[in-house]
């Protein structure tokens, strides 16, 4: 498989804000990538546990809202919400510090006139940026 570098380097943006988090202050890690692919796919590949291992790990647990999720040899957490194909949100639970990661998927019409999906991602511990998804992950691909 060949990769340009250059372009891959170039699909995620990036910014750190400050923002309250359930009333207390916090900074907010915001990434954003657009993938070439439907709204229902990248949502598939976001939440099906049997599609997460190929981007990701290997995913066990209960995976609806509520129930708790654990990747393997990683970090586990709560599925916080859920709402099917625009947005998830979780807890990341690792080494003992919590952060919050909210995904969200929203259409942007690209001028040629195809249809991609742009992610974005916020987790509330500036240096705990936790999904490879925005950055080198198994597939550079999230429709993977």
């Amino acid at each position: 498989m060949k990769v340009d570098v250059t372009e891959y380097m170039g699909a995620v943006s990036r910014e750190v804000q400050s923002r309250d988090h359930q009333g207390r202050p916090a900074q907010v890690v915001i990434a954003t990538r657009t993938y070439d692919t439907t709204m229902d796919d990248a949502w598939d590949a976001l939440t099906n546990g049997e599609r997460i291992p190929r981007w990701f790990l290997p995913v066990s647990g209960d995976l609806r809202p509520g129930g708790r999720y654990q990747l393997e040899g990683n970090a586990g957490g709560q599925i916080t919400e859920c709402d099917p194909p625009r947005q998830l949100a979780i807890t990341w639970e690792y080494g003992g510090v919590v952060s919050w990661v909210k995904v969200s998927l929203d259409p942007v019409e690209m001028a040629n006139g195809k249809w991609k999906m742009v992610k974005r991602q916020y987790s509330a511990a500036l240096f705990h940026f936790p999904s490879p998804i925005f950055h080198s992950g198994r597939h550079s691909s999230a429709a993977g």
